[in-house]
C-alpha cells in the first residue's frame, strides 16, 4: 500500500530490456512494467503516488507476468482460449487477470478458436484419413466450446466426402492385415476404421466393398 506522501521519484529504463521500466517510489524501485503501460497510466516523475495509481500498477504487473506465461505456452504450440485459460489458472495466477490476457491475446491475433480446430482438423487427417467422430474427439480434448466443435466437423466433413476417405484407409491398411482368414480380417479392418473415427454404417458399407461376404 502506497503510504502518505509518496512521490513517483524516478523511472528507470532497465539495461536489459529497453521495453521495460522500473518505476521508482520515493526512492525505492516498486514496479516493473512496459513502456507502453507507463505511457498509458500517464506517469511522470514528481507527480503524487496515489492508492489509484498504485493499484493499477499493481493490477498491470500481474497481467504482464501472466502474459509472459501465455506467451511461453503458446511459442510451442497453437491452443484453444479455455486450454490456454486452463493452463495458466492451474499455475495460480488470478481468474480476473487471466481473463484480462486472454482478452488480449485474443486482440493480437494470438488466440483464435476457429483457426486452432481447423489446424487440429488439418493435423489429424495428415497421416490417415479421419471421420467426423475423431475429429470432434480432438477438438474436445482442446476444450473448443461444443457449439464450435460441430461447425468445424461439419464443414470438415462437406470438404471431403466420408465414405471416399475410409475405402481410401481400408485399402491402405487391408494388405497389412489380410492373413486370408475372412472374419478375422473384417474385425481388423472394422477396429482400424473406427479408431479412426468414422460411423458404423461407413465401417459397415467399406467393409461391404473390400470384403464382400464369402459364399458359403
Amino acid at each position: 500500500m502506497p503510504e502518505v506522501g509518496e512521490t513517483l521519484t524516478a523511472l528507470h529504463v532497465l539495461s536489459r530490456d529497453g521495453d521495460m521500466i522500473s518505476i521508482e517510489i520515493n526512492g525505492r524501485r516498486r514496479h516493473r512494467l512496459h513502456h507502453g503501460e507507463v505511457v498509458d497510466m500517464g506517469l511522470a516523475v514528481g507527480q503524487a503516488w496515489t492508492k489509484e495509481l498504485n493499484a493499477e500498477a499493481d493490477m498491470r504487473a500481474r497481467s504482464l507476468k501472466v502474459l509472459r506465461s501465455a506467451h511461453r505456452l503458446l511459442a510451442r504450440r497453437s491452443h484453444g482460449t479455455r486450454e490456454l485459460e486452463r493452463k495458466l489458472l492451474g499455475q495460480g495466477h488470478t481468474e480476473d487477470t487471466v481473463q484480462r490476457v486472454l482478452q488480449r491475446c485474443t486482440a493480437r491475433g494470438l488466440l483464435d478458436d476457429t483457426a486452432f480446430g481447423r489446424e487440429c482438423i488439418a493435423q489429424v487427417r495428415a497421416a490417415e484419413p479421419a471421420g467426423s467422430l475423431l475429429l470432434e474427439k480432438h477438438l474436445r480434448r482442446h476444450s473448443l466450446e461444443e457449439s464450435l466443435v460441430q461447425e468445424l466437423v461439419a464443414a470438415a466433413t462437406r470438404e471431403r466426402d466420408a465414405a471416399e476417405d475410409a475405402l481410401d484407409l481400408g485399402r491402405r491398411i487391408l494388405p497389412a492385415i489380410d492373413d486370408g482368414h475372412h472374419a478375422r480380417t473384417t474385425r481388423r479392418l472394422a477396429h482400424r476404421l473406427m479408431r479412426r473415427g468414422f460411423d458404423e454404417d461407413t465401417v459397415a458399407s467399406t467393409i461391404d466393398h473390400l470384403l464382400p461376404p464369402v459364399s458359403p
